[in-house]
């Protein structure tokens, strides 16, 4: 594990990263001292999670992050890393939900467990010995938020649930005329959706989400909205490998959506369509802000205030590179084909919040590009 830490404005922070189960890299993050946050990314292969280990080094060496080392050792005694402490082994394993997809003419399955503070993970081809990979967390609440995550990302990959899982939450659909959120892959939840966007925290840390919120797919989306979506989703094939927000402490990417029956209010309608509880609409709406752009003058793309520097250069290995040149076309999709640019955000009381860079399509609805921003 690799270990950077930066001190600014009287803040000392941490930043750490590894590579798990040879396509999986893990971030933590968070004040010294304060209770750590974790954040899962999966990736195409091995080699693609060596270059994203590299690519997000580089970028915290920008940021001045400094180099220190491992963390420090487990006291003598500890469990070594990988071992469930006895206290926290349940009596009884959960049974596993098992999600498939076909692509390519291949049959994939995956399928994940929560056992304690422990989750188990199976995957391959369907009639293949299956490959196994665990993980042990810090207690069982961070494991079930690593389930939904992970459920999350695969819902966008494509995959399907199929056995297991037992009885979802009564879902809420928008009713006619109301916001709805429609994401690529398959159906996902609110809360599977937040978990993936790097897990949404308010002041009072309490989940942001309602489980029984279901968002749309893409292909449910209003025509003229779904047009410039495929069209930004064609552009910015990297969109979760590129570190969408750059004064963000982790380095969550981003992907393509759509909310149809908007309404005039730009901030009502994202916070209700993002599946915000009713219980924290009115402290979210407080919180968040929508502020006017012009994704025409947004030189070093949406994302980045046109007087920035992003440092992209001669240095940088071809993937940033491409990934730097993805985000200005995306950008130039934006500002042809999209009116009334926005960027929502929020204030730095809600630590994990998401953020949305978007515009209305012709028909009103508004397509963007959802990602997240840690500010510890």
């Amino acid at each position: 594990m690799l270990r950077y830490e930066k001190t600014t404005e009287g803040s000392n922070k941490f930043w750490t990263i590894e590579i798990a189960n040879g396509d999986e890299t893990v971030v933590t993050y968070g004040a010294i001292g304060a209770k750590p946050r974790e954040s899962h990314k999966s990736h195409a292969s091995e080699e693609a999670a060596k270059k994203f280990v590299d690519k997000m080094i580089a970028q915290k060496r920008r940021e001045h992050y400094v180099e220190v080392g491992a963390p420090p050792a487990a006291p003598e005694g500890a469990p070594d890393e990988g071992e469930e402490p006895a206290s926290k082994r349940p009596k009884t394993d959960s049974e596993f939900e098992r999600y498939e997809m076909t692509t390519g003419g291949h049959n994939k399955f995956w399928q994940i467990k929560v056992s304690g503070c422990r989750t188990v993970v199976e995957y391959g081809a369907i009639g293949a010995a299956a490959r196994t990979s665990e993980k042990v967390h810090g207690d069982e609440a961070n494991a079930v938020k690593f389930k939904l995550s992970m459920v999350g990302k695969k819902k966008k990959e494509g995959y399907v649930l199929r056995s297991g899982g037992g009885d979802p939450p009564a879902a809420k659909t928008s009713g006619e005329g109301s916001p709805r959120l429609h994401v690529w892959g398959s159906a996902v939840n609110a809360t599977e959706l937040e978990k993936r966007r790097d897990d949404w925290s308010s002041p009072d840390e309490e989940d942001v989400c309602d489980p029984a919120v279901l968002h749309g797919t893409m292909e449910e989306a209003p025509e003229a909205a779904k047009e410039v979506a495929t069209a930004l989703h064609e552009a910015m094939p990297r969109l979760e490998e590129t570190y969408v927000v750059p004064s963000s402490e982790s380095s969550d990417g981003g992907e393509v959506v759509v909310v149809s029956s908007p309404g005039a209010d730009v901030k009502l309608a994202c916070l209700k369509a993002l599946g915000i509880r009713e219980s924290l609409l009115e402290a979210a709406s407080k919180s968040a802000s929508v502020k006017s752009a012009d994704w025409s003058k947004s030189r070093y793309g949406f994302n980045r205030d046109p007087d920035d520097d992003p440092e992209i250069g001669e240095d940088d290995d071809e993937e940033s590179r491409a990934d730097f040149a993805a985000v200005l076309k995306g950008t130039k999709i934006m500002a042809e084909r999209l009116e009334q640019h926005f960027e929502l955000n929020f204030r730095p009381d809600w630590s994990v919040a998401p953020v949305l860079y978007g515009g209305r399509a012709k028909d009103g609805s508004i397509v963007g590009i959802l990602s997240s921003r840690v500010w510890t």
